[in-house]
């Protein structure tokens, strides 16, 4: 599961990132709005958490960009400003959580559990009763994410040989785990 980063405070990005990296997710860190606007651009990010205050971009322009690049990315603003204005203009943006700073870590990993939960939970709910696809002999089950080759023998695919579970990438990148 790769995290996205976007906060200027590279204390606590570094803090942030080595604390996720214990729980298994992988983070990038961007230290402003157009390196993170790229970052998202280029692919494979499964969850964005972005302070209000980009040092080159306003943080509700940055969430309404990556919010039309991908309407199902998870993105939870994590910032200093917590008046109920600045609430509300981050979910008008398009984030799908706001967390005022200072946040406790136990927080916010509960809260990245819940918003990729509640992601998938709405590409499973989008692909209606069929969560499977074939293709050859493989077939690729979403909602348990496995693999499994003819004949019922199941193919191990670890999290690290699938860094996305986004539709458009996932199956690209899992059947070029599977050829090696």
């Amino acid at each position: 599961m790769q995290i996205l980063l976007a906060d200027e405070d590279i204390k606590l990005a570094y803090s942030l990132k080595r604390g996720l990296k214990e729980y298994g997710f992988r983070v990038s860190i961007a230290l402003d709005g157009a390196s993170a606007r790229k970052l998202v651009e280029f692919g494979g990010i499964n969850l964005v958490i972005l302070e209000i205050n980009q040092p080159d971009m306003s943080g509700y322009e940055l969430c309404r960009d990556i919010r039309s690049q991908n309407s199902q990315i998870p993105i939870i603003i994590l910032s200093t400003q917590g008046t109920i204005d600045s609430k509300l203009a981050g979910f008008d943006a398009g984030a799908d959580d706001y967390i005022v700073k200072p946040v406790e870590f136990s927080e916010l990993l509960v809260r990245i559990k819940a918003s990729i939960k509640r992601s998938y939970q709405t590409y499973d709910s989008e692909l209606g009763e069929s969560t499977q696809l074939t293709v050859a002999d493989l077939t690729l089950d979403l909602r348990t994410k496995t693999v499994n080759r003819a004949g019922n023998k199941q193919i191990n695919v670890t999290p690290a040989s699938l860094p996305s579970w986004n539709i458009s990438y996932e199956i690209k990148e899992l059947f070029l785990v599977v050829k090696k």
